[in-house]
């Protein structure tokens, strides 16, 4: 199927819109070089709480500022029932201290009512798509098609977690794995990259072929911290996902099925210690 190259109006982003954007950028650069040079162990418990709210308002702020204009950003309902509930209510699943968990997940849940609210007058209401119901399933059987091979390669490295079996554990764990990615890092993602950086080169003129592409090198370039131990995984796979979740949120005009879809991925990379 061939991607139309039918230009956008030329719409120029807003500036407030722009800057936001630019420290999101700035903030999962910092993330990425953490982790690059940590590991796993990022940072202390209340640095990462901040993050992920840093995260979520600067993204809250971006749906605000554009809130009569979403639809130019792949921003539906669905989409932003799963940022509101899902963002607010399972960003912090892996917070320890209950006191730092009791306080920030206040401020999300204020974040969340806040930009609720203020969505009242907005073109998008918060619901269900009919329409991107299928391009979720299609995003979940393509991308768990391309986690297949990856599972498989790193199998026979014998670096993955031979230890799972088909039982109630498991399924905990991977629901676990699923609502944590869904609140979390995939909805993060899925927003800026398949959300507002292509809508903005879109509005700019830029081809959806180019859009297409732009924003899969980017998302990939944003995950460095991966190249050293799975290079592999950061050339290819990254790389391939980027494209089949770009090209889902084009066709569905709903971020809602590459979000998803990102999160059940991410989700079984993490069940099979792969990372996520």
């Amino acid at each position: 199927m061939m991607l139309s190259d039918e230009l956008a109006l030329g719409k120029t982003p807003k500036k407030k819109a722009i800057i936001l954007l630019f420290t999101y950028f700035a903030c999962l650069l910092t993330s990425q070089i953490i982790r690059a040079v940590s590991g796993n162990s990022f940072w202390p418990e209340w640095a990462y709480a901040f993050y992920l709210l840093c995260t979520y308002l600067i993204i809250a702020l971006l749906i605000y500022v554009e809130r009569d204009h979403l639809s130019d950003f792949n921003i539906d309902g669905l989409t932003l029932a799963i940022y509101l509930i899902f963002g607010s209510l399972f960003r912090l699943l892996y917070v320890a201290d209950k006191v730092l968990l009791c306080f920030s997940g206040m401020a999300f849940i204020a974040i969340a009512l806040w930009l609720l609210l203020a969505l009242r007058k907005s073109e998008v209401r918060v619901g269900w798509n009919l329409k991107a119901s299928w391009w979720i399933f299609v995003g979940i059987l393509i991308s768990e098609g391309l986690q297949a091979p990856v599972i498989t390669f790193y199998s026979a490295l014998g670096v993955i977690n031979h230890s799972l079996a088909f039982s109630v554990e498991t399924f905990r764990l991977f629901g676990t794995f699923f609502l944590y990615q869904l609140g979390n890092v995939a909805v993060e993602e899925e927003l800026i990259f398949r959300g507002f950086l292509w809508g903005y080169l879109h509005n700019l003129g830029w081809r959806v072929r180019t859009v297409l592409l732009f924003q899969a090198f980017l998302f990939t370039l944003f995950h460095f911290a991966v190249l050293a131990n799975n290079p592999w995984f950061f050339w290819i796979h990254l790389f391939g996902v980027s494209l089949v979740w770009g090209f889902i949120a084009w066709k569905s005009r709903s971020v809602a099925p590459s979000l998803i879809s990102h999160a059940l991925g991410n989700a079984m990379s993490a069940l099979f210690g792969l990372g996520g």
